[in-house]
């Protein structure tokens, strides 16, 4: 394939303040960010002020603790807008360049595994509009059963529609004569450690540096490679004698991305469910603390056993109810 002409611009000037707020609403993962942010900096500030204002000399540790978390929602604060200032350029980048763009989508109808089961979501993307299309993007962990350090990490991918299935043989290992030193390379260098998924007609590239749309040199690169490696897939992974791949919108396994609608919760849903869990959850649990005072005192080891509980009971509520707001389902 001919090296594609993108215009860039719009990466590098990131999105305005209309579509930075467009994204913000309309993406629930910001959401969740901006209200646990805005939650840390609007209490930690008020305690900061009636702190010292209370009677009596104020604790030292609780003023740095206080301050610990005003400068931690300040963070929060600068990673929140620089998320939404690169979506944004990401969305503008689409619309110049004639792409489609999309954001928190559970997207179960692509031909990948980890797409399929659900235990990785669309953090967003933009792909070309040809039946051969190209999808770029990063994507976020969803499971619950995966380590809370992976869960916080995004993944870039990269999806190839091939213009016929994939070779039976080469499924289960598509690097097998196909990935070159050369191209071993190129790709580590671009995605980190990598992993090749082929299914049906469809290539999937899973690499363990994000995209990181901020970068335009990122985005073009992204897609020099997937257009490099739709040409040798075609060479070598294609199965000849299958029928021609039907066109992208038509065909069992992507005829959702055509025809069905996004669905998210809205962004006033997000923030009373997630105010919810930062009020009701340490009520809650100090509730139990207190019903179950009498029981534990004097009894270290069952004290440990049940805050062991109630984190891990804890933990899976907060994950399951991030989870169910930030996935978008088709």
């Amino acid at each position: 394939m001919a090296p594609r002409s993108l215009d860039v611009s719009a990466l590098r000037r990131g999105g305005g303040p209309r579509t930075r707020m467009h994204v913000l609403r309309t993406n629930p993962q910001l959401v969740v960010a901006a209200t646990i942010t805005a939650a840390l900096i609007l209490v930690s500030a008020i305690a900061l002020v009636a702190v010292p204002l209370a009677e009596g000399p104020a604790d030292p540790g609780l003023l740095a603790f206080l301050c610990m978390l005003l400068l931690m929602g300040l963070a929060l604060l600068v990673s929140v807008v620089r998320r939404t200032g690169s979506t944004g350029g990401l969305a503008v980048f689409a619309q110049v360049n004639d792409l489609d763009f999309q954001q928190s989508v559970q997207a179960r109808d692509y031909a990948s595994a980890r797409f399929r089961s659900g235990s990785w979501i669309v953090q967003q993307s933009v792909r070309t509009r040809e039946e051969r299309f190209v999808e770029i993007g990063d994507a976020w962990p969803m499971s619950p059963d995966m380590p809370v350090r992976a869960q916080r990490r995004s993944e870039l991918f990269v999806r190839i529609r091939l213009s016929r299935p994939v070779r039976e043989e080469a499924r289960a290992d598509p690097r097998t004569g196909f990935v070159t030193p050369e191209v071993d390379e190129a790709l580590r260098g671009f995605a980190g450690a990598y992993v090749l998924e082929a299914e049906g007609a469809e290539l999937t590239l899973w690499g363990r540096r994000p995209l990181d749309p901020s970068r335009p040199e990122r985005v073009e690169e992204a897609f020099f490679l997937a257009d490099a490696l739709a040409a040798r897939a075609e060479e070598l992974l294609v199965d000849r004698s299958a029928p021609p791949a039907t066109p992208w919108g038509t065909s069992l396994l992507n005829e959702a991305d055509a025809r069905s609608p996004r669905r998210g919760a809205s962004a006033l849903r997000v923030v009373a469910v997630v105010l919810g869990l930062l009020i009701l959850l340490p009520v809650g649990i100090a509730l139990v603390m207190s019903v179950l005072d009498d029981h534990l005192r004097g009894n270290a080891t069952a004290a440990r056993i049940v805050v062991a509980v109630i984190v891990l009971i804890v933990g899976q509520i907060v994950v399951r109810a991030i989870r169910r707001l930030t996935a978008r389902r088709r």
